[in-house]
């Protein structure tokens, strides 16, 4: 007698906000139910390292769970010709994550941001004074406390040592140049 071939999961259906997983709610017969161990906090509540007890700011960093954090936002911009593209990341940062964020992406502004007119002249110098102003906000963190729940970013190397740093001289070409073209004309 032939059998039909099993299938190794139930059909699937679609999934809603309203579903649960009932194996998850039911009780299996002859087990007892989960109890969380003494000294650990109930599941979803976050207890601070000891020193931080009586802070009352409890924002943890979006990218590894670390305390504290202040709420910033990154900005980028890339000059495309004759388009341009705005970037942004948001959230509350620890210091090492946000420091890592914003090395990178001011970075990527500092060699693509420069090539279309108006980021030449307007967009990407705004860009990069915003980032000043979110770095020496995320200078004013102390370091984030050991033990956090995730990997923390590596900040990496200084942005002055890093060779993105060259496309500052960008702009200043491009003022070289008009200069040259001016006394040139004369």
């Amino acid at each position: 007698m032939a059998t039909p071939p099993q299938q190794p999961f139930p059909a699937q259906q679609p999934y809603s906000a309203q579903q649960s997983f009932p194996a998850a709610q039911q009780p299996v017969p002859g087990q007892q139910p989960f109890q969380p161990q003494p000294g650990f906090p109930p599941q979803g509540q976050h207890q601070l390292p000891q020193g931080f007890q009586g802070h009352q700011a409890q924002t943890f960093c979006r990218l590894c769970g670390g305390f504290p954090a202040v709420e910033a936002t990154v900005r980028g911009h890339q000059g495309i010709l004759i388009m341009m593209r705005f970037l942004s990341l948001k959230g509350p940062f620890c210091r090492n994550c946000g420091t890592s964020v914003w090395r990178d992406m001011t970075g990527k502004t500092l060699l693509q941001g420069w090539w279309s007119p108006l980021s030449l002249v307007i967009l990407t110098p705004l860009t990069l004074l915003w980032n000043v102003f979110t770095r020496a906000k995320l200078n004013k963190l102390p370091p984030p406390v050991p033990g956090q729940p995730g990997m923390q970013l590596d900040p990496g190397l200084p942005l002055r040592k890093r060779p993105a740093v060259w496309g500052a001289l960008i702009p200043v070409a491009w003022v070289l140049f008009m200069a040259f073209q001016i006394a040139r004309g004369s």
